[in-house]
């Protein structure tokens, strides 16, 4: 989303939208983006905010092909992570009750795993795809 020159970049766009969040009124909000560092004018936070509602779209359009899938591989990183964190404490922690809690984690987090892979549509239509050639062979 463009800062059209509005200051720190995508900040005060942030700070007002979270200003509309908490439902504060004019006066509220500018108390609030001031002692945030955002000293500006009615005028300007009315733009700014005709600017964010006008923009609805193109967010939507942003968080769709960008942030949706970056969130995603993301947390399945994440869950990635955490299984071999997992398997590091079952070879450290022999014979212990850290050992058997992480035997129990490793299934509910594979189990996420796949849950993220099957609700993903592009890993999904790719799958299906796949699933066709093999089918064929």
């Amino acid at each position: 989303m463009p800062s059209k020159g509005w200051g720190k970049g995508t900040e005060v766009l942030t700070a007002v939208q979270d200003c509309i969040i908490r439902r504060l009124t004019t006066k509220e909000a500018l108390s609030r983006l001031e002692s945030l560092g955002f000293s500006m004018s009615e005028s300007k936070f009315r733009r700014i905010k005709a600017h964010i509602r006008e923009s609805t779209q193109d967010r939507l359009n942003f968080i769709a092909y960008k942030e949706y899938a970056v969130s995603h591989i993301e947390f399945i990183d994440t869950m990635k992570s955490i299984n071999n964190r997992l398997w590091e404490i079952i070879k450290e922690r022999k014979d212990s009750k850290e050992e058997l809690k992480a035997l129990e984690l490793i299934p509910n987090n594979i189990k996420t795993l796949v849950e993220l892979y099957d609700s993903n549509p592009i890993v999904a239509s790719i799958s299906e795809k796949l699933g066709v050639k093999n089918n064929v062979s």
